[in-house]
């Protein structure tokens, strides 16, 4: 009589092969990736987004420079914080 172990039927199953924790490991490696590459894409999007509109800010919210460097400066931080939520989602992979 032949009686299956845990382990047999462990395997027999499917669940710990090494195909299983290697679809858990691309998993998290796509979407660290992804988001890294994001973070990188909606970074360059932020820089160059004041870039086209600053003479509409000055003639239809009648800003001047100072007021448009305020505002492309807060985009930085505004970039600086996404960049440490980004850091954050990574680790949580």
């Amino acid at each position: 009589m032949h009686t299956s172990t845990t382990a047999e039927s462990a395997i027999q199953s499917g669940k710990n092969t090494p195909r299983h924790r290697s679809s858990r490991l691309t998993k998290t490696l796509i979407s660290a990736t992804l988001t890294a590459c994001l973070g990188a894409v909606s970074f360059g999007f932020v820089l160059g987004y004041a870039s086209p509109i600053q003479k509409d800010l000055k003639e239809e919210l009648n800003w001047n420079s100072e007021h448009v460097t305020w505002f492309n400066v807060s985009l930085m931080y505004i970039c600086i914080a996404s960049v440490v939520l980004a850091c954050a989602a990574v680790d949580q992979c």
